[in-house]
């Protein structure tokens, strides 16, 4: 008869190695689809916006009964500092993410340029074909701008009752799909931008590095000092080498309460605010002159009161 200790190591390599083809088949089927959403949609001389418009397909068929993914999106906050302090150029985000159930359900436009209520947003995302020095300088501004934004969305408060594991705000996400930078010189830049960053994702080297103070970050990859102990600087970053693409999926579904009531209304009243603000002070105006009239009237009327006497 064999020992027990036995039947339970054998019981949980079993386990292990049936639990390791799960996640190999998921991850699998994710790249599938993800390669097929870019043969439909992106052709080899094609433009970057086409390949941002291929990450958003891929992300609403994965994602979208929870999320509404939008292209080239223009943000605005409750209290329009977006439109105060940016440019029109600073103002537009590759892929936006929203919550689905939001009330109300409008989404302005500007021309082919949706506008999305900052409170909103679940994921903003920066997306190129390569991960360059100048992309990721470029992209990590565009993050850092959101800094300037005031969120009041419902992820500000939200509370996980087995512990605290949500993002306070929209999750910033840069997604590239090739590596054209030296990978030590990305970390240091990464290290140094650490505020305004919570996952970059690295497609087709399968990998995903994630910020330490993402909810998800102790659960995915290992430590770069795991991996190589001469890099302390970089220890407290983890890296998923593998199944990248799963892990990034799973850290936005996981990252966000299971119910959400979003009232986005106080962001549109924000915007009628100026015009009712005008409108107040032309009444006012308006007001003066007529009462300025009427006493020039009076003042040139005859003693019947007409002013034509």
């Amino acid at each position: 008869m064999l020992p027990n200790y036995y039947i339970s190591l054998t019981s949980s390599m079993r386990t292990l190695e049936q639990a390791c083809q799960i996640l190999e088949s998921i991850d699998i089927e994710l790249r599938d689809d993800f390669e097929n959403t870019l043969r439909q949609s992106v052709s080899p001389n094609t433009k970057g916006h086409e390949y941002e418009k291929a990450v958003s397909r891929y992300l609403s068929s994965h994602l979208g009964s929870v999320f509404e993914f939008h292209t080239r999106a223009r943000l605005v906050d409750r209290e329009l500092a977006a439109l105060r302090v940016l440019k029109p150029s600073e103002n537009e985000f590759d892929v936006v993410g929203v919550f689905s159930h939001s009330c109300p359900r409008i989404v302005a436009r500007t021309g082919d340029t949706p506008l999305i209520p900052y409170d909103a947003a679940a994921v903003i995302i920066e997306v190129k074909q390569d991960l360059t020095r100048r992309a990721l300088e470029h992209d990590m501004r565009k993050l850092s701008l959101l800094s300037k934004f005031k969120y009041m969305g419902p992820l500000k408060d939200a509370i996980d009752p087995y512990g605290s594991k949500y993002a306070r705000r929209p999750i910033r996400v840069l997604f590239y799909h090739r590596l054209r930078y030296n990978s030590e010189l990305t970390l240091k830049f990464l290290t140094k931008n650490i505020r305004h960053w919570d996952m970059v994702m690295v497609y087709s080297a399968d990998v995903l590095i994630t910020n330490p103070r993402f909810p998800l970050s102790a659960f995915i990859g290992k430590s770069v000092e795991e991996e190589k102990p001469s890099k302390r600087n970089f220890s407290h970053f983890r890296v998923a080498k593998e199944f990248s693409l799963m892990f990034f999926i799973f850290s936005i579904s996981h990252s966000m309460p299971e119910s959400i009531a979003l009232n986005t209304s106080n962001i549109y009243l924000s915007l009628l605010a100026p015009l009712m603000e005008a409108e107040t002070k032309d009444k006012k105006r308006r007001g003066k002159a007529t009462q300025g009239l009427g006493k020039s009237l009076t003042k040139g009327a005859g003693a019947d009161g007409d002013p034509l006497h």
